[in-house]
């Protein structure tokens, strides 16, 4: 047996590939909640620099909706190719 096939054994036996499903659900709750604060925030703010401020937070959720896309397209969330890729459409057309 080669090194690489007895390195992807025991990674698979430690249980790293197991699919994180609330660590996901948290990450998107939490990041779409942050969205949609943000938006509130910058709606009905007359601050400048809240505003400012908000939008570098707006900036940050923005990213997470990317990491989350990234994750979704490599069919790391679900076990189904179909879900990933469905919520991986989704995920993209929002930060596009």
């Amino acid at each position: 047996m080669n090194t690489i096939q007895e390195l992807d054994t025991a990674v698979y036996k430690a249980g790293y590939m197991k699919r994180a499903y609330y660590y996901y659900v948290f990450f998107t709750l939490f990041t779409f909640l942050g969205i949609v604060a943000c938006v509130l925030i910058f709606l009905f703010s007359n601050s400048l620099v809240l505003q400012i401020f908000t939008l570098l937070a707006f900036t940050f959720f923005r990213m997470q909706v990317g990491f989350i896309g990234h994750d979704l397209s490599h069919n790391q969330v679900f076990k189904s190719k179909t879900k990933n890729r469905f919520f991986s459409y989704i995920a993209w057309s929002l930060i596009s």
